[in-house]
């Protein structure tokens, strides 16, 4: 059962580095007030997704944005 929630954090915190490297891609030049605005919001989000990893006992280093190559 753990071995499922950290497999699911795992994944919402691959998402949401995806989602910060989008909005970089997108946005950063276009409207770097919103790029910024944004960020943050998904910098909230995986401070919540760490903790709720350290808190599931998850047995691995949680993920890091460094995991995955950037495109």
């Amino acid at each position: 059962m753990e071995l499922k929630k950290c497999e699911k954090i795992r994944t919402e915190i691959s998402a949401t580095y995806d989602s910060m490297a989008f909005i970089d891609k997108t946005y950063r030049k276009k409207d770097p007030d919103y790029a910024d605005f944004s960020v943050r919001q998904q910098q909230q989000i995986l401070r919540r997704l760490n903790e709720e990893w350290i808190r599931s006992e998850c047995r691995e280093p949680a993920p890091t944005q460094t995991e995955k190559p950037m495109e």
